[in-house]
């Protein structure tokens, strides 16, 4: 990304349409076990992000926000 868009202060990149176009997006091969492996895996890690965050929102006691948020944390960092 950084040497398709263009820098914004602070050196953030700038993610508009025309520089994401550019970006290669492997196209997945559903008829290849490793393939589809790696897209079942992605789809269940996100999954997972979704439902954590969405209990996190929803907990009342501080120790069920930091449990859920060291779930999260172990999800991100797998």
């Amino acid at each position: 990304m950084q040497n398709i868009s263009s820098t914004k202060r602070g050196g953030f990149f700038e993610y508009k349409p025309m520089y994401v176009a550019q970006l290669p997006i492997r196209t997945i091969n559903f008829s290849n076990p490793a393939d589809k492996s790696r897209h079942d895996q992605m789809v269940s890690l996100v999954e997972s992000m979704l439902t954590l965050h969405k209990q996190s929102q929803q907990a009342t006691l501080p120790e069920q926000k930091t449990r859920l948020q060291r779930q999260i944390t172990v999800v991100v960092d797998l």
